[in-house]
């Protein structure tokens, strides 16, 4: 999975983004470029480790302004004592100071999410291998409501919730009604891999724009195959990294799983996930 860190995303966040800077005033959207490795993943917040990949056309820039940087500090330092096996903390202070994707609006949200994990949080392991912060699911989700209801920068687009319509977030590529219902920028459909399967070896995966992105080359883990994103070993197209490091099937809905079950990456977001038991 090339997803962002903080469970958007929050994982998810999977919604997941980065933090707010210091500085005042919002960056305005732009060419989103090529994402970093994301490593574990800033923030943790319940969050898979992210991979940026190829940045979204119009990505929403910096918010600016709110965070604390004693805060961030902290923060990080939970972490690292966290001593998680899959976690890069590296860019971790830069990521929490200095965030890609958060709409400006969204600043005050974000700054209270980060002291309240920085002051009372508590870091512990999640299930991959990387830091997840615990105790401040209310603000986490306050960040996360506020990103998929935002308006994105110059170039950024508005997010706007999908709702019964389907799509969500904007983009070129609608999904099912209710597998994303705003806060990503849609702009291929990871369950048949359109319009990314025209490249060979192209995969559509989540991306630290925050949305759905074709990555070019890199994707060679076959279905049921281990995987690996923090160390580039991605899967083919039409298949994700799933909890077990194993490649399994992109879903929006049962029907998508030969009989499975398709588990959601974030039911707060959307039906997307991937099958688990398929038939």
């Amino acid at each position: 999975m090339k997803t962002v860190g903080f469970s958007v995303l929050f994982s998810v966040t999977a919604l997941v983004l980065g933090a707010c800077s210091s500085s005042s005033g919002g960056g305005s959207g732009g060419s989103g470029g090529s994402g970093a490795q994301g490593g574990g993943g800033f923030g943790g917040f319940g969050a898979t480790g992210a991979v940026g990949g190829t940045g979204a056309t119009g990505a929403v820039g910096g918010s600016g302004g709110g965070v604390n940087p004693t805060d961030c500090t902290t923060l990080c330092q939970k972490q690292a004592a966290a001593n998680c096996p899959n976690d890069d903390l590296s860019t971790c202070e830069s990521d929490c100071n200095n965030p890609q994707g958060l709409p400006a609006n969204c600043a005050s949200a974000w700054a209270t999410a980060i002291a309240c994990a920085a002051s009372t949080g508590t870091a512990s392991c999640d299930t991959d291998g990387t830091a997840k912060i615990s105790g401040c699911d209310a603000e986490g989700q306050a960040v996360l409501a506020c990103v998929q209801g935002g308006t994105g920068g110059s170039g950024g687009g508005t997010g706007g919730v999908g709702g019964g319509t389907g799509g969500g977030g904007g983009g070129t590529v609608t999904l099912p009604a209710g597998c994303v219902n705003g806060g990503l920028t849609v702009n291929c459909n990871p369950v048949d891999n359109s319009p990314c399967s025209s490249t060979a070896g192209a995969a559509c995966d989540l991306s630290n724009a925050p949305g759905l992105e074709c990555f070019p080359d890199g994707n060679t883990a076959q279905p049921g195959a281990s995987c690996d994103p923090n160390n580039g070993l991605y899967c083919i197209g039409g298949y994700t990294c799933g909890q077990s490091n194993t490649c399994e099937k992109w879903c929006c809905s049962d029907s998508d799983c030969g009989g499975g079950t398709c588990t959601a990456l974030d039911p707060n977001v959307g039906t997307l996930g991937s099958c688990s038991n398929p038939g």
